[in-house]
């Protein structure tokens, strides 16, 4: 079986409405949910997808878990794709193929370090709770930022815990709702919230993010100076961090 992606309307009801794969009980069946993924490569993804078992034991069991609906591969505001499954997957085969998918893609890419295994968390919510709460409208609020990378802000909210002690308190704050990024007309993003969350900690959430774009902000703007330095000959005599935790460089240009 040979798969092709290809570009088709993106139906947005059914992204709108579909469930956060986390928020599903154990039989999903029959019900659209979604998941982000840490894959933002399409090409290198059709490959994997083509040529990996990914966690399944031969060619037969992945054929037969891909006939239980359809899949739809989409990028909205952020980088990394996203995953919207229609039909009857089942949340514990899912969620061991989205692993192996992303496990194979960053092994591939040479980024093994920022994989985050998904965990199976059932809950007791029964398919009729599952509508209901879909179509239940949910709390939104946004927080407004400075920040204007997409690409930084992807990256720290992949690899950072930002401000939580382990990735377990970062997830069952995730799990709340989706969070998502809008772009405003000064070309910041603001930070939107859908859920259940709260905003005290949703703020602290923003803060540490921001906090941390700055830095790696500060990080990328002095590599790229240093190697200017670099491409001119120059020499660094001294550096030195300021009040301000500013970086001052002494160049030499003789």
């Amino acid at each position: 079986m040979s798969i092709h992606l290809q570009s088709v309307p993106l139906p947005m009801d059914r992204i709108d409405n579909a469930m956060n794969i986390n928020d599903l009980s154990s039989n999903s069946s029959g019900n659209d949910f979604k998941i982000r993924t840490q894959m933002k490569d399409m090409d290198v993804m059709e490959d994997i997808l083509e040529n990996k078992l990914l966690g399944f034991k031969n060619k037969r069991q992945l054929v037969n878990f891909q006939n239980q609906g359809e899949m739809l591969f989409y990028k909205l505001e952020s980088e990394y794709i996203e995953i919207l499954f229609m039909g009857n997957f089942q949340k514990d085969q899912t969620i061991n193929f989205i692993n192996h998918l992303n496990y194979e893609y960053l092994s591939q890419t040479n980024n093994i370090n920022a994989y985050r295994e998904i965990v199976n968390d059932y809950t007791e919510t029964s398919i009729e709770e599952v509508k209901e709460k879909v179509a239940q409208p949910k709390p939104k609020f946004s927080i407004s930022t400075n920040m204007k990378n997409m690409s930084i802000i992807d990256s720290i909210r992949t690899e950072s815990y930002l401000g939580y002690n382990s990735m377990d308190e970062l997830d069952r704050f995730l799990s709340k709702g989706e969070i998502a990024l809008k772009k405003t007309e000064n070309g910041t993003y603001d930070i939107v919230f859908i859920g259940n969350f709260d905003k005290a900690e949703a703020k602290s959430y923003v803060e540490n993010l921001s906090d941390e774009y700055a830095l790696k902000v500060q990080e990328l703007t002095y590599m790229k100076v240093i190697e200017k330095l670099k491409e001119k000959n120059y020499s660094l005599e001294s550096e030195v961090i300021d009040n301000n935790d500013s970086i001052v460089l002494t160049v030499n240009m003789k």
